[in-house]
C-alpha cells in the first residue's frame, strides 16, 4: 500500500507567506508565495495565509482531507 498522506507547510515571514504541499518523500506538489502585507493587521495576515493554503491545495488538485495532521515547528530557543 502506498502512503497517500500529504503535508502542508506554511512559512510566515515579515515580507512573504510561502505555502508548500508535499508528499511524504518531500516531493513538492504545489506552492504559493504571496506578500505578507502585515500592515493590514493580524486578521488580514491570517486570511492571507488561509488564501495561500487554499490556492496551493487547489494547484495540487488534492482534497483537503488528504493533508495529514497539522503540527507547529519552532526554533529550539523559542521553546521554553
Amino acid at each position: 500500500m502506498t502512503d497517500s498522506r500529504l503535508y502542508a507547510a506554511v512559512d510566515l515571514g515579515g515580507t512573504k507567506i510561502l505555502v508548500l504541499i508535499a508528499s511524504p518523500t518531500g516531493e513538492v506538489l504545489a506552492s504559493e508565495r504571496i506578500p505578507t502585507e502585515a500592515e493590514g493587521g493580524p486578521a488580514a495576515v491570517i486570511e492571507r495565509m488561509a488564501h495561500a493554503l487554499r490556492t496551493a491545495i487547489e494547484e495540487a488538485a488534492v482534497p483537503f482531507e488528504q493533508l495529514d495532521h497539522p503540527a507547529a515547528v519552532a526554533r529550539e530557543e523559542e521553546v521554553q
